[in-house]
């Protein structure tokens, strides 16, 4: 079986879950013999390996089972229209790109589209809005059938004040579409309800995580530190909550100092809960450290003592996968896909502040109920792996195809 993919962030390029998500579906289809042809915008010259060494420059390359075929676009991971004109204005040779970002997701589909002309292929997969277009084009080349994977939703990222374009682009792909996988119950409910479309056409494939052979224990070498350090991770936007992750540290630095809490990512309120922590008289207690590599985001699970994940609408959460793997503990919304698949660990309602900080202190000041939860994480993510991702992706792709 062949399959022609288009994805528009992978590793080393990534910005959020979606770069994990697609290497991980990649590599677990190939474990199970699934040739792919992924189609992506060209990020930059050097692409991960997979089975082989991979450089590739505005070229196809091939490794194994995978084909990559990069399309010259200045499409990005979370962009917005004000990004791409800044991206515009200072590009070489605008006359090849579009000159706003709906031009250039037009244009990027009827380019990357072609390759339902040159790459055999049984089935087409998309994902998300900004190559869904690609693949319904895709779609009326080849006859193949085609599958729009939702890893998250313009009702996720902006709530009532959406982008009626993004939103319209989302629909549209799944009227078209012949299946729909969302990365979770809670999504699947919000396709249904906000988008209109059929319980029946969508299969619900929760993400995995890719286990490393060896990790270091987390907070091992931190028993004599001062203070604990509670961490939020992610892109510090409205859907992520970073805002109440900053009221919860309030709460808490009113009673006792002996905690930090960590800001990692960067975001459109950046400037805005930094000013906040600034207020409320908390800056020596309260980090921002802007966008970190993956490597730099290893060492910070591995110093941290809680990781807290306050999203407003979060179609699942890998990252909270990464931070169990590194064996910190969490505490998840219960608006969120992963807390469909850990039944162990700690959840509040994103807006319930007090919930919040008080299960913060719980992990800092009571090793045993820390110890008993990752002991059960640990169990539960044993079966959160990509391959039996994939499995549940191939069962899909074998149900279209017959």
């Amino acid at each position: 079986m062949k399959i022609l993919m288009y994805g528009w962030e992978f590793p080393p390029n990534i910005s959020g879950g979606l770069g994990v998500a697609c290497y991980g579906i990649v590599q677990g289809l190939l474990d199970l013999h699934i040739d792919c042809t992924l189609v992506l915008p060209d990020l930059g010259n050097e692409l991960i390996d997979i089975g082989a060494q991979l450089t590739v420059i505005k070229t196809k390359a091939h490794a194994g089972g995978l084909t990559l075929q990069p399309i010259d676009s200045m499409l990005r991971p979370y962009q917005t229209e004000e990004s791409y004109h800044t991206l515009y204005e200072h590009a070489a040779q605008k006359k090849i790109y579009g000159d706003n970002l709906w031009a250039e997701i037009h244009r990027y589909a009827d380019i990357a589209s072609q390759a339902a002309v040159t790459e055999k292929h049984d089935l087409i997969h998309a994902h998300d809005w900004l190559t869904i277009l690609a693949g319904i084009k895709a779609k009326a080349i080849s006859g193949k059938p085609l599958i729009f994977h939702v890893h998250a939703l313009e009702i996720d990222r902006s709530g009532t004040n959406l982008c009626q374009a993004v939103f319209d682009i989302e629909k549209f792909g799944m009227q078209q579409a012949d299946a729909i996988i969302a990365v979770s119950q809670f999504s699947k409910e919000i396709i249904i309800k906000h988008y209109g479309i059929a319980a029946e056409k969508i299969t619900v494939v929760h993400n995995g995580i890719t286990q490393e052979k060896t990790l270091p224990i987390a907070n091992s070498h931190r028993a004599n530190a001062p203070r604990a350090i509670v961490l939020f991770l992610g892109r510090v936007t409205q859907q992520k909550g970073p805002f109440y992750f900053i009221e919860a540290a309030i709460h808490i630095l009113n009673k006792r100092q002996d905690i930090d809490f960590v800001i990692a990512g960067e975001g459109d309120q950046l400037a805005q809960m930094i000013e906040k922590v600034a207020a409320a008289g908390i800056s020596d207690h309260v980090h921002f450290t802007g966008f970190l590599e993956p490597k730099e985001v290893k060492n910070l699970y591995q110093i941290s003592d809680v990781y807290v994940m306050p999203s407003v609408s979060e179609p699942f959460g890998i990252a909270c996968l990464e931070a169990l793997s590194h064996h910190l503990p969490v505490i998840i919304s219960k608006q969120s896909g992963v807390a469909e698949v850990l039944n162990h660990s700690l959840k509040i309602d994103y807006w319930n502040i007090e919930a919040l900080a008080e299960k913060i202190m719980a992990l800092i000041d009571f090793p045993a109920l820390r110890n008993e939860m990752l002991a059960h994480n640990q169990k539960e993510l044993a079966h959160l792996s990509w391959c039996a991702a994939a499995e549940k992706i191939l069962s899909v792709y074998q149900k279209l195809i017959s």
